[in-house]
């Protein structure tokens, strides 16, 4: 079997609120109306090292913000690609709300498209095999604030699938990002795969994880 299937590098994801990151005495502060920022994650597997980038672009307009996430990863073992996967994403957010939602996800050849639109109380999730009613409160696995804490439902951007989530409360956690000591609260969140994310003192992802039967990916904010 090969163990780099399509969801061994399963991206996060929680959504919409202004955020500031610090670290190593720098700051990226959230999108302001009418301006992007960029949080730059360096993806390490724990076997076989660095594989790649996972980037947010965060831009708040009129009270809609959207979050452009391009994910470009690569497994190579002795010189030769085991796995290539490349995602890009949109999402719209509108009062703490998931409003449209579109992804595009090659991994190894294989291409898989996931769309989603709220209408009215629900979040439609239509993908290969169909359309699907979620709840409107549904978080997105892709993180870039805060708001997976408390979600009981998420929605995997790369294949679409739906499950129920559970969080667990903060607990504190002392990493390393960019050589610089960060006190943290990491978060456990259990479903398949399981994930972990940790929030700095102002909220901000600066690392998460995913572990499934290829082992654990890790991405480390860098900018």
């Amino acid at each position: 079997m090969n163990p780099f299937r399509r969801t061994t590098f399963r991206a996060l994801a929680w959504a919409a609120l202004p955020i500031l990151v610090t670290w190593g005495g720098g700051a990226v502060r959230a999108a302001d109306d009418g301006q992007n920022r960029v949080l730059s994650y360096k993806a390490v597997h724990a076997k076989y090292g660095d594989i790649g980038t996972y980037i947010n672009t965060i831009a708040v307009k009129d009270g809609v913000t959207t979050v452009t996430t391009q994910v470009r990863l690569q497994v190579r073992i002795l010189g030769i690609t085991a796995h290539r996967e490349a995602g890009d994403r949109t999402e719209q957010w509108k009062d703490g709300r998931i409003v449209a939602f579109q992804s595009i996800t090659t991994a190894n050849g294989d291409r898989t498209e996931v769309r989603g639109e709220a209408k009215g109380d629900v979040f439609a999730v239509t993908t290969s095999s169909g359309t699907v009613d979620a709840p409107a409160n549904i978080r997105l696995s892709n993180p870039w604030s805060d708001n997976f804490i408390g979600a009981t439902t998420m929605l995997s951007v790369d294949s679409g699938k739906i499950q129920p989530v559970n969080v667990s409360t903060g607990e504190k956690a002392t990493v390393k990002i960019g050589g610089a000591t960060v006190e943290t609260l990491r978060y456990d969140i259990t479903c398949k795969p399981p994930y972990k994310v940790w929030l700095d003192g102002n909220r901000v992802p600066v690392m998460f994880n995913v572990d499934d039967e290829s082992g654990i990916v890790t991405f480390t904010v860098v900018k």
